[in-house]
């Protein structure tokens, strides 16, 4: 792997491996019961001779990998059309048509999914899906893990399912997450859409997107990941910062044996922060190749506009990445 997106750190140039367990139970009869699904990621952490020093040190929590991740675990009971599911699951915000290739799918996903989507959420997630029409509804964290949040936040989104076609939108609703000091806006609108011909799909999806602090702090009371893209700021009193953006998503090709090329851009409110007001630019390129039964080989290939940045110690960073790899599969 290779990203000198992140040039400052140390960590820009590295090999690394990672594993993946998924156990599924299921008692279905007559299109109803009860099932179970847990995923576990096995992660390679960092070195721990990270460069840091007092102006750094806010982004450290950016690189901490738990070595032990549960990555879903749900219990549930479903019906021909009804499902109810508790646990951490996938987030039903939306939909993702494109290939994730690593354990942290924010490496190679468009700037809406790495940044203000969570892939994941836990929490009671409720499914209707009679016929063509599909209706979400969730009642979650608001983060993928457990809370540090007073208040949990509501998922919706209503869709037409068609196998060659699929529309939905979606609403999340969160007064915010941490603490009430720390609590930063949570809250996304958004749409997504699904056009397959033949081998060949067209995917996308679009936000209307609310975050920043809901009051002023101190840099030094963030202890969580903090955003490279300057998204951890105050804007005004109990006032959210705004943003729009979205990605088109084109797939040639199916299973393992596929070319994805994406490209999104995000735009945030002007609000006179030079280095957040910048726009976003991201263009991702994907192909796999299925070698055999058990064996398929990858790469991704990232590449972000110019911008200007805060600190001087980030000046070396460029505004690309790529990965090669390989992954073994068993059933």
């Amino acid at each position: 792997m290779e990203d000198q997106r992140i040039f400052w750190s140390g960590l820009e140039r590295s090999f690394g491996v990672e594993g993946k367990l998924i156990l599924n139970f299921s008692k279905i009869k007559d299109k109803r019961g009860f099932f179970s699904t847990l995923e576990i990621f096995l992660n390679q952490p960092y070195g721990k001779n990270i460069l840091t020093d007092n102006e750094r040190k806010k982004y450290a929590q950016s690189f901490k990998v738990n070595t032990f991740e549960i990555s879903r675990l749900t219990i549930g009971y479903k019906t021909k059309s009804f499902t109810i599911k508790l646990g951490k699951d996938y987030s039903p915000f939306g939909r993702i048509y494109y290939p994730i290739f690593f354990n942290n799918y924010r490496f190679s996903s468009p700037f809406i999914r790495s940044e203000a989507i969570l892939l994941k959420e836990t929490g009671i997630f409720l499914s209707y899906n009679p016929s063509f029409i599909s209706i979400d509804f969730a009642i979650v964290n608001g983060e993928e893990n457990r809370d540090t949040n007073s208040f949990k936040a509501g998922i919706i989104r209503a869709g037409l399912n068609f196998p060659f076609f699929k529309l939905g939108v979606s609403l999340k609703a969160h007064d915010g997450i941490g603490s009430e000091q720390q609590k930063v806006y949570k809250n996304h609108l958004g749409a997504d859409l699904f056009i397959k011909i033949n081998k060949v799909s067209l995917s996308g999806e679009f936000i209307y997107d609310q975050y920043g602090f809901h009051k002023e702090f101190d840099d030094s009371e963030i202890f969580w990941p903090t955003s490279f893209y300057y998204r951890d700021i105050f804007y005004k009193y109990n006032t959210p910062i705004e943003g729009m953006g979205g990605y088109l998503n084109l797939k040639i090709g199916e299973n393992n044996n596929l070319l994805n090329l994406s490209y999104g851009e995000y735009h945030p409110k002007k609000i006179g922060n030079p280095y957040h007001d910048q726009n976003i630019k991201r263009f991702i390129l994907k192909g796999s190749k299925k070698l055999n039964k058990y064996l398929l080989f990858f790469i991704t290939g990232i590449i972000e506009n110019e911008r200007e940045f805060k600190e001087p110690w980030r000046k070396g960073e460029k505004g690309y990445a790529f990965s090669v790899g390989m992954e073994f599969n068993y059933e």
